[in-house]
Formats: C-alpha cells, sequence, structure tokens
C-alpha cells in the first residue's frame, strides 16, 4: 500500500510538472487526491456490478484504449463535486482525447449522466466529456493548475475546441 501512495505521488507530481511546463524547481507543488482509495491503478476492471462499492472501481483504471490514448489514472470521484457524477481520467498521451472520444466514452462510461473531464499533461489541457441526448459534448480547455484536484476550477480555462458527436456512429453532428 505504500508503494502505490509513493507511486501515485510521484506520478502525480511528474504529470502537473509537465502540465505546467516546469523543468525544475517550481514554487508550487501539486497535492495528491484526498483519498487515495479513489484511484485506481490497475488492470482494467469489468464493468459488471451495478452498485460498486466504495473501494470498487466504477470503470477501468490504467490502460490503453485502442486508438493509443493512454489513461494513466482514473478517479471515481472529483473533490468538491455534488453532483457525485464527475469522473477524473489522467494522461500524458501526445494524443487529443477529443480523437478517440467515442472509444473514451464506451470504455470509460458507467452511465450517460456522468461527466468525465480528461487531464492531458503532456498537452496542457482538461477536456470535458458528457452525454446529452445521445450525443457527446466534448469540450477542451486550456488547462488551469490544479483543476485537477477541484470541481470548482475543472473547465474554467479558455475553450480551445468544441465537439459534438453521435455517440453510435462516432459521426460529428452537425448543428
Amino acid at each position: 500500500m505504500k508503494r502505490l501512495i509513493a507511486l501515485t505521488i510521484v506520478l502525480t507530481m511528474a504529470l502537473s510538472l509537465v502540465a505546467c511546463g516546469e523543468t525544475g524547481g517550481g514554487s508550487q507543488e501539486s497535492k495528491p487526491p484526498e483519498n487515495r482509495n479513489d484511484v485506481v491503478e490497475s488492470t482494467p476492471v469489468p464493468i459488471q456490478d451495478p452498485e460498486p462499492t466504495e473501494t470498487q472501481p466504477t470503470g477501468p483504471g490504467a490502460c490503453t484504449l485502442l486508438s493509443g490514448f493512454e489513461i494513466s489514472l482514473f478517479y471515481k470521484t472529483v473533490r468538491n463535486d455534488v453532483t457525485g457524477k464527475w469522473r477524473l481520467s489522467a494522461s500524458s498521451s501526445s494524443m487529443p482525447v477529443s480523437d478517440c472520444a467515442v472509444e473514451y466514452y464506451k470504455k470509460m462510461f458507467v452511465s450517460d449522466d456522468e461527466i468525465h473531464g480528461v487531464w492531458n499533461a503532456t498537452l496542457g489541457t482538461m477536456t470535458c466529456i458528457k452525454v446529452m441526448s445521445g450525443l457527446l459534448f466534448v469540450d477542451t480547455y486550456e488547462y488551469v493548475d490544479g483543476e485537477e484536484h477541484d470541481a470548482n476550477l475543472m473547465f474554467s480555462g479558455m475553450l480551445l475546441d468544441s465537439k459534438i458527436i453521435d455517440k453510435e456512429t462516432g459521426e460529428p453532428f452537425e448543428r
């Protein structure tokens, strides 16, 4: 358990440094998640249990999607989320998650009422993926320092890209 906690802290700090563009000796430290039981760093877990317990993941842990998009961490809760529906994935992939949003949705979502934040430390982005009326709404924002730790800060950066995609076909929705 101590090894898992140490690995989580090191990985979180490394991803924060990459996202902030720091190469050493920054003045602000990234804080590890408050509840380490919400961190999943294992092989994918099948989504079959309709009512996961507090220590069970609600989706796969660290994994690589068929498209090559790598998910390094998955949090089933986000601090200060009052709905209980927010999830957070962390990645350092050079591919934007918006390029494989349907695949991400099929692999990571348990229900359509969830809202997923995908923090990409390499690209310096935070992407919001949500479902409404059978469509995926995929909005990519500029990363704001520390937003992965607080629902009140998530998606507060400048909007960089916005897509609406049919969740069944993967085709863009024409407005």
